[in-house]
């Protein structure tokens, strides 16, 4: 065979080989395995169950319903109220309070008019805050009169068998709890 002849197939086997190398194969990934433990930053943290308050009619208004109380994480919770009875046209003020239905004391966080019976805020604390001292939920008659309460329930804190351990938050439930 002349040199010529070697040279070309030696150039031949050369490209097909090359074609054959791992360099053009496809990588074949390999599973890895995460050993890391999760920590808290990571970890989605815990949200406890809604919680619903009772409210009881004041001053003869007829107005009774419930305060919700629903942890959104993040240091917020929404509170939603929904009252039924009683003949009411203006927008009633409605707060979270220190203090108790008989003796309502200073307003801790304002809530969002109670139109039509329905009112949701969103409260920028913690749900487990609002149980670590006497609060109340009042409805005022309105803005005009605004010393007439409408309705009233007292916060009070879950009992210990319903709470997440290391928190004053309600334990998760498949259904709301009643106050």
């Amino acid at each position: 065979m002349s040199i010529t002849r070697r040279l070309l197939a030696l150039g031949i086997a050369s490209v097909v080989l090359a074609g054959c190398s791992s360099a053009t194969q496809p990588a074949v990934e390999q599973p890895t395995t995460d050993t890391t433990t999760p920590t808290t930053d990571t970890m989605t943290p815990q949200v406890a169950a809604p919680v619903t308050v009772q409210l009881a009619a004041q001053n003869k208004s007829g107005q009774t319903g419930t305060a919700t109380f629903e942890d959104l994480g993040g240091g917020k919770t929404k509170v939603t109220l929904a009252l039924t009875g009683g003949t009411f046209t203006a927008a009633q003020p409605a707060h979270i309070h220190t203090g108790t239905c008989a003796k309502p004391g200073a307003v801790k966080y304002p809530l969002t008019d109670v139109v039509g019976g329905m009112s949701e805020t969103t409260v920028d604390a913690p749900m487990s805050s609002l149980w670590n001292g006497d609060l109340l939920v009042n409805v005022h008659k309105s803005a005009a009169q605004s010393t007439v309460y409408t309705a009233c329930g007292e916060m009070k804190a879950p009992a210990a068998d319903t709470m997440i351990q290391g928190s004053a938050a309600p334990a998760p439930a498949d259904q709301n709890l009643q106050y």
